[in-house]
């Protein structure tokens, strides 16, 4: 009698998870709404359906690339279903500020930029031949660990002190919209302060739990490891007081905290994409329940379709069809939004002239008077370059993205820095650019403070081990290169 083994199950449960995300729920969505069919309407669930596939075949058979998976999660709500709602109803979260050809526009600037995507990730092969490692990244011994540890805390410490105290902190995120007035800092100063406080604590979190984890190098330091652990945790709850935290940022955080417990188990990876789709579509805009003064009520539930088209946590692709608008009205920035990005450091009181975020802008251009908008990496691109930018940028990142997942194999402490981009990229590509880039700088470059080192420190610590080693055996020492 011959016994089906998990492996032989794949197929069938890949079957049926493409048949739920690529059939079940986009009808469901379709259903559910009120409105007419349209030929937008096929191109957004044409983009819905090949984000469920890729979805899919991503949870089954290449568990590890979680980069690409949480790109293919954000692309299928946001790009998928979302858009796929408001274009059936013919309403969007904003006053529309666009017409008929602005969206069609938008939709190509959609699915091109998908399509560089998916071509850069399928040129980025497995390379044939080693070669040098000029910085490499393993973990850190246990005092480098404390040191930088009391450095994250330090740091998160002043910026709070500068804000005005844990009282001007730890509040809902409805009472800090006037935190800038009370304290008289410029907007910008205030985004540096609040990526100050925040993100250094969650990246010696996130070592801490990744250190804890690894029981063969740290099994004699568990108890010490356990009462780091404790206090980075209090100590979070006040830097990063969950009711004033944007939810995408708080998504960050619960992401890159079960990447790395759970990753380790790649057969739960479907029923977590199933459970972050949910919790996206359905869930997510009840979660800015401390945005308002009364919260919620049994009377605000709604259909999850109509959340899809009123809130305007799902304004993605109203934006970029109003970024479409923009640049052919005005002409393209030439790439002064990534140059802004790259320089969020420097305080507006030195560069007067520093562009304000992307969508911003945009917003400020079509007319809305509420100015704290997405602005997703298609819009990003498209503002900065036009179509040849949203090609040549999605191709490239799509490039780094394999990259990157094929390069992490290569280092001991590849859970840690996949789980912190993984969650990052929500931000990332919704958006905008300045605001995403200041909080995933500084959080990057602790990372690398606390486990990078330059190659030829460990190259010449192996290569005397290796003299030493040949001295006893009468081989050759050879200096030992990365591998791909």
């Amino acid at each position: 009698m011959h016994v089906r083994t998990s492996s032989e199950n794949i197929p069938i449960r890949f079957l049926s998870c493409v048949s739920v995300l690529g059939v079940i729920l986009p009808v469901l969505a379709i259903v559910m709404t009120d409105g007419r069919p349209s030929f937008l309407l096929a191109i957004a669930t044409c983009v819905t359906v090949y984000a469920g596939f890729r979805l899919s075949y991503l949870a089954f058979y290449s568990a590890g690339s979680i980069l690409q998976l949480t790109f293919w999660i954000f692309v299928y709500c946001w790009l998928g279903l979302a858009a796929m709602v408001q274009l059936k109803a013919g309403r969007f979260p904003w006053p529309t500020a666009t017409d008929s050809d602005d969206f069609v526009r938008a939709e190509v600037v959609v699915i091109l930029g998908l399509a560089a995507y998916e071509t850069g990730v399928r040129f980025s092969r497995k390379p044939t031949h080693a070669r040098p490692a000029f910085f490499t990244l393993g973990l850190p011994s246990l005092g480098r660990f404390t040191l930088l540890t009391f450095a994250c805390l330090a740091i998160s410490s002043w910026a709070i002190y500068k804000k005005g105290g844990a009282s001007e902190v730890v509040r809902t995120r409805y009472e800090l919209k006037g935190i800038s007035k009370r304290s008289g800092m410029a907007q910008s100063d205030l985004l540096t302060y609040t990526s100050l406080q925040r993100v250094p604590p969650v990246v010696s979190l996130l070592v801490s739990i990744y250190l804890f984890t690894q029981k063969r190098a740290f099994r004699r330091h568990r108890r010490y490891l356990t009462l780091i652990l404790t206090g980075l945790i209090l100590f979070n709850l006040v830097a990063n007081y969950p009711p004033s935290l944007p939810r995408l940022y708080l998504g960050f955080i619960l992401f890159s905290i079960a990447s790395l417990i759970l990753r380790s188990r790649a057969k739960l990876v479907p029923l977590f994409v199933l459970g972050m789709i949910v919790g996206l579509t359905v869930l997510f805009p009840y979660t800015d329940y401390f945005r308002t003064r009364a919260g919620y009520g049994a009377h605000d539930l709604e259909a999850p379709t109509q959340k899809l088209i009123d809130k305007p946590d799902y304004d993605v692709f109203q934006m970029i069809s109003n970024t479409v608008k923009v640049v052919n009205e005005r002409g393209v920035a030439r790439g002064y939004n990534f140059l802004g990005a790259m320089l969020f450091f420097v305080p507006r009181a030195v560069w007067p002239e520093k562009p304000h975020g992307t969508g911003w802008a945009v917003g400020q251009q079509v007319g809305y008077l509420m100015l704290n908008l997405s602005s997703p990496l298609w819009a990003e691109f498209y503002y900065g370059g036009g179509i040849m930018l949203v090609i040549v940028g999605f191709w490239v990142y799509g490039y780094a993205t394999r990259r990157s997942e094929r390069q992490a194999f290569r280092f001991s402490t590849k859970p840690l820095f996949v789980a912190y981009a993984a969650g990052m990229q929500m931000f990332l590509l919704r958006g905008d650019l300045l605001n995403s880039v200041a909080y995933f700088a500084p959080g990057a470059l602790l990372l690398l403070m606390f486990v990078g080192q330059p190659a030829w420190s460990q190259s010449a610590a192996a290569t005397s081990t290796q003299v030493a080693r040949s001295k006893m055996t009468g081989l050759q020492p050879r200096l030992l290169l990365g591998k791909d």
